[in-house]
């Protein structure tokens, strides 16, 4: 029986992530599953409920539910708290956990991938949701000044909303 996962959220039908975890799986010879859930508004946490009484091993989590994904664990990684937002859930340790990987795949995509080279220079990550606050976070993590604000989550669902913004690298 494969390992289940999935990603949530509202909308979800445009999701690559089961195509990209489909061949990962393959590429590392690991049998999972892993769907789509569309998520009600007002009803993350159900669902969730849902997918781990049906054996969930865990699940990624995009808009707009990141913050309640938040809410929703019992632990979390420091940079999902510093954040205040999960994209990531754990279901195999017992309790519910939760970490954000936006900033650091953020980072790793921009240096690693595109040999853009970030430590000193002044970023802007826009946004105004989980991600922005995960983008922002690696600012402040690396010792630079980060900040996400503006707008609201409503908002960054239509394309408006704030900003993130930090010296990556730089001393505060």
């Amino acid at each position: 029986m494969p390992d289940r996962y999935a990603v949530i959220g509202n909308p979800v039908a445009h999701s690559k992530s089961p195509w990209i975890h489909a061949q990962f799986a393959r590429a590392c010879a690991q049998d999972i599953e892993y769907t789509r859930i569309e998520a009600p508004l007002g009803a993350f946490s159900a669902t969730v409920d849902a997918f781990r009484a049906a054996g969930g091993r865990g699940a990624n989590v995009t808009v707009p539910f990141k913050h309640e994904a938040f809410l929703y664990c019992e632990s979390v990684s420091e940079r999902a708290r510093e954040a205040q937002a999960v994209n990531t859930l754990v279901f195999d340790r017992g309790e519910p956990w939760g970490d954000n990987t936006d900033g650091v795949g953020l980072l790793r995509d921009l240096e690693t991938n595109l040999r853009f080279e970030l430590r000193g220079r002044r970023v802007l990550v826009m946004g105004a949701g989980g991600a922005a606050q995960g983008g922002a976070g690696w600012a402040r993590g690396g010792g630079g000044r980060g900040r996400a604000g503006g707008g609201d989550k409503g908002g960054a669902r239509r394309g408006e909303g704030g900003a993130a913004a930090g010296d990556a690298g730089a001393p505060p």
